[in-house]
Order: structure tokens, then sequence, then C-alpha cells
């Protein structure tokens, strides 16, 4: 039987704003990137604009989205946690589920 993991909601935030940081500003790249279906995507969009992690810009009919400095400071703090959970050279690569999924902290947590 293969196992599905959903990802948990903060990762689909980080996610998409790790898309948006990495370049992509229009929405249909940002669904694309994260992997997303339209209506989660916009969904997840307007609360990180209400959280001021992105910024929404219109270009004639185009919404484009950039990444703000609180957006950034979000994703430094993430990348100290995942060092801090997982002090190892490869740490980039897996998201904060899996990390915390397979930490002893998360085994403590039932995660």
């Amino acid at each position: 039987m293969i196992e599905i993991n959903k990802r948990s909601r903060l990762q689909l935030f980080l996610d998409v704003l790790k898309v948006i940081n990495e370049g992509e500003y229009r929405p249909t790249r940002i669904m694309y990137r994260s992997n997303l279906s339209w209506n989660p995507l916009n969904k997840i969009l307007k609360q990180m604009i209400s959280l001021k992690l992105i910024k929404k810009y219109e270009n004639g009919n185009r919404r484009l989205f950039r990444i703000t400095e609180r957006g950034e400071r979000l994703l430094d703090k993430i990348d100290e946690i995942k060092e801090i959970l997982c002090p190892s050279i490869h740490r980039a690569s897996y998201n904060l589920d899996t990390i915390l999924h397979n930490s002893s902290i998360g085994k403590e947590l039932h995660l």
C-alpha cells in the first residue's frame, strides 16, 4: 500500500512563498510550481497578503505577487528551524512536514 501524505497548511504557505521568492510572480505559474489547484491557491494568496507576507501588484490586467521583507524573514526563520531539527547537509531538500515527521520532536508530538 502506498502512503500518501498531504501537506500541512503551513507547508502549503511555505511552498507558495518559496515559489514567489524564487521569481515566479504570476498566479498561474505560482499554481503550477507549488502544485496547487486554483481555488486553494487564491485563498492562500489572500491570506498571505493579509499577513503581509506578499504584496499584490497590478500590471495592466495582470495580477503579480512579490514577497515582502516580512515574507523573506519568515523563510529565513523556517530555515533556522530546519537547521535545528535536521542538522544535515540535505535539510534544504526536505519540507518542514517531513522533518517534523521524522525527527524525535515530531515523534514526541505524534506528528
